[in-house]
Formats: structure tokens, sequence, C-alpha cells
């Protein structure tokens, strides 16, 4: 078990919201089962949100509306 499994959950919480970018996020949920667990329960498109937004820098609201404007059209 790797030191992080040990946090408490509001901590890897937080430590999954806070992630610099997608990469490091789909690498700690994937080598995790328990930070895979917490990222399943918690609010994932929030932190995904957050992981991506700070990964855009200002961007993500333009690739945001894109992406619906996208898949309106498919739909």
């Amino acid at each position: 078990m790797s030191p992080l499994e040990g946090f408490p959950a509001e901590l890897r919480t937080l430590l999954l919201w806070n992630v610099p970018d997608p990469t490091t996020l789909r690498s700690l949920v994937h080598a995790s089962p328990v930070l895979h667990a917490q990222y399943r329960c918690d609010d994932r498109d929030g932190s995904l949100r957050a992981c991506l937004g700070r990964d855009l820098d200002g961007f993500f609201k333009d690739a945001w509306a894109t992406g619906l404007a996208l898949d309106t059209k498919t739909a």
C-alpha cells in the first residue's frame, strides 16, 4: 500500500481535485485501487473539470462550449 492510500478520504479527495494535469490524474487513478475507488465515489466530473481547467489555463470554457456544440450536432 502506498502512503497516499493511507491518507484520510478527505485528503485523497483534495489530492484528486488538485492534480496538475489529466495525465497525472489518470496515472493516480489507474495505479491505486484505493484512489480509483475514491475517484468513482466522489464527484469525478468535478475533479476532472478542475484538472482540465488548470491544464487548459483559461481556455476551458471555450473547449467546453465547443464540446457541447459538437455533441448537440451529433445527437
